[in-house]
């Protein structure tokens, strides 16, 4: 009985001892036979990365090590003034300044940061314009610090603002733009992530939409735009499979729907490809684009001028006598008695073209001025007096070109201010409001150091950037 006793006794003693083992292994791995690997460090894609305001950039935190049993971060910006940063790491550009953003591990003990700084403006262009019915001025272009590395934006009335680049876009510009007559403002242009990887795409009242390039097209161009009296928005240009215009083919946007147009035959040869320049309503409302057309002869550069009326066949217009190469219409406009203008550039060869416009497929040569061999002709106006403005450039070569512009055929002067300096890539549009006045957008100084601006009636106004 004694024995018995004692051996119970020793047998709950090796129990108790075997409960409390079970308890302090079940309090040392609360998870049961699973066990956590803590975080050792936390990395980001960049350090340091330069972006404009309302571009947008993606980071992306790496967590060490990669089993880890906790993977989140948690982003901040600690000035949100300049960058905000949204739960998934995408950095949106907000104003001019300097911020870190940062990512923190979960369990707050290892995080990792980058400099996002955002430049001030100091380069710009203002290209196409259009005047509503209250007589407010618009003006479409691009602000930043070079023509590579710019944001899409507007100007009303002389007041900057930006246009939304869109998701992961990092620079774009503004190119024409046309007012209904409801006042909806439609800008044409183009967004991007990179100098190779862009999309045309239009902004209705600030909202952005990308434009379809059509299937197995990688290549684009945006001209002309214009707006009926229903609101319907159209852009001109090409589209194709590379940037040499053999391979373009000329087409139209309507409401962002993209439409090729025929490229017909001309002397009995059927032409193969070419590009829309111009486009605008006659005053039946009958929609006609400038453009030209040629066939693939493996050395023109540009071919036949032409236009097309609701998008029929092209019908051709007079080249001149030896100008058989080279032209390039970009506008279309109709005066009070319904006689068509189209205005380009003409010549036997590249370096050797003049500025000229056509009237009722007449065709007239620009003075170009003294010592200037070059020029190209851009922009039309008609104001309700059948004053014909042509807007373009002129130089003693075609890569030394300043603004100018014509009344009726009579060449105009147009100051630089204390620049002195036009560049050829500056000249925008050209519009006529209804009290008269001629307006003409630009940019003055160097390509590399170009300010936004406008003449009107010939003087010179800077844009704010």
């Amino acid at each position: 009985m004694i024995q018995s006793t004692r051996f119970h006794g020793i047998f709950s003693f090796v129990l108790a001892l075997a409960i409390m083992a079970g308890s302090l292994l079940s309090c040392s791995n609360p998870a049961g036979n699973s066990s956590s690997t803590p975080v050792t460090g936390v990395s980001l894609n960049t350090s340091t990365y330069t972006m404009l305001i309302n571009a947008s950039y993606q980071l992306s935190a790496t967590i060490s090590p990669s089993n880890a049993t906790n993977q989140s971060v948690t982003w901040a910006s600690n000035n949100t003034a300049v960058a905000t940063v949204s739960t998934s790491g995408l950095v949106t550009g907000v104003g001019v300044g300097t911020t870190t953003i940062s990512a923190t591990a979960a369990d707050g003990q290892k995080a990792a940061s980058c400099t996002v700084i955002i430049p001030a403006d100091t380069w710009g262009q203002s290209v196409g314009e259009a005047i509503d019915s209250s007589g407010n001025i618009y003006m479409a272009g691009r602000v930043g610090t070079s023509s590579n590395f710019c944001s899409p934006c507007y100007w009303k009335n002389g007041t900057l603002n930006r246009l939304p680049l869109g998701s992961g876009n990092t620079y774009g510009k503004g190119s024409r733009l046309s007012v209904s007559t409801a006042g909806d403002v439609y800008i044409s242009g183009w967004v991007g992530s990179s100098s190779s990887n862009y999309s045309p795409c239009l902004w209705r009242n600030g909202i952005l939409s990308i434009l379809s390039i059509g299937t197995g097209n990688t290549y684009f161009s945006l001209a002309g735009t214009t707006v009926d009296s229903s609101g319907n928005f159209y852009i001109a240009g090409c589209v194709g499979t590379s940037s040499d215009y053999h391979n373009c083919i000329p087409c139209y946007w309507e409401n962002g729907t993209l439409t090729y147009l025929p490229l017909g035959t001309f002397s009995s040869t059927t032409m193969t490809y070419g590009t829309a320049g111009g486009i605008a309503f006659d005053p039946s409302g009958n929609l006609f684009i400038s453009g030209w057309v040629q066939a693939d002869v493996g050395t023109n550069s540009y071919g036949s001028l032409c236009y097309w009326k609701n998008g029929t066949i092209p019908v051709g217009f007079p080249n001149g006598t030896g100008n058989k190469e080279y032209n390039t219409p970009y506008d279309i406009a109709w005066d009070a008695s319904g006689n068509i203008y189209i205005v380009g550039t003409i010549g036997p060869t590249t370096t050797t073209m003049g500025p000229a416009y056509w009237e009722n497929s007449a065709e007239t040569s620009l003075p170009m001025g003294t010592g200037n061999t070059c020029g190209q002709g851009w922009t039309l106006a008609i104001d309700s007096s059948n004053n014909v403005y042509i807007g373009g450039s002129v130089g003693p070569t075609a890569s030394s070109q300043t603004p100018s512009y014509w009344k009726n055929g009579v060449q105009m002067a147009l100051p630089f201010g204390s620049s002195g300096i036009g560049t050829s890539s500056s000249m925008g549009h050209i519009v006529c409001s209804v009290s008269g006045h001629v307006y003409i957008t630009g940019g003055i100084g160097t390509a590399s150091s170009l300010t936004p601006c406008f003449w009107e009636d010939g003087s010179l106004t800077n844009l704010p950037l």
